[in-house]
């Protein structure tokens, strides 16, 4: 009976001392005690490694890879630009319109181009139907792909501070 009594305060001891070092691990990791998403909000190197990828699509002719690439590094960027304008932690899981319109805003005013491009790209990209997309010529596609890294490029040094981190075009 005491042998079970001490296994059992054993078993309790260990379990509380495992509660408090997870206490611990998750307090350590916690957004207050190292503000991790001010640091670095959005993984700046995503939208990059994306576009990177877009050469090979375009070579191979195939507009709805490339689209959707493109299409996940504008949301990326975006909302990268979006937590560190607004200091929010958390971007809205879809951009409104007059979210684009307040992020693409530029020194002279609304950059409705850039919205249109961000919309199209967008639409583009969930088109259910591949068939007519194949049929897009190549110009055509490496102009829309252009743009966009032409956005990215000039929505990067908003969303970071770093100029290492910063997004180059794939052009």
């Amino acid at each position: 009976m005491i042998l079970i009594n001490i296994i059992l305060m054993y078993n309790i001891y260990i379990v509380d001392i495992l509660w408090r070092s997870l206490y611990m691990v998750v307090d350590e990791i916690s957004v207050k005690r190292m503000n991790i998403l001010h640091k670095r909000p959005v993984d700046s190197i995503l939208p990059q490694f994306y576009m990177n990828l877009i050469p090979i699509f375009l070579n191979q002719n195939l507009p709805k890879p490339s689209l959707i690439l493109s299409n996940w590094s504008l949301e990326i960027m975006l909302k990268s630009v979006y937590i560190k304008e607004k200091g929010s932690f958390f971007p809205p899981h879809t951009l409104s319109f007059e979210i684009l319109v307040d992020l693409t805003r530029c020194e002279t005013g609304i950059d409705i181009d850039s919205v249109s491009l961000i919309q199209s790209v967008k639409y583009l990209a969930n088109y259910p139907n591949q068939t007519s997309l194949q049929n897009m010529s190549s110009a055509h596609l490496q102009k829309i792909v252009r743009s966009v890294d032409e956005l990215l490029c000039r929505l990067s040094p908003r969303a970071t501070d770093s100029t290492v981190e910063r997004y180059s075009s794939i052009f």
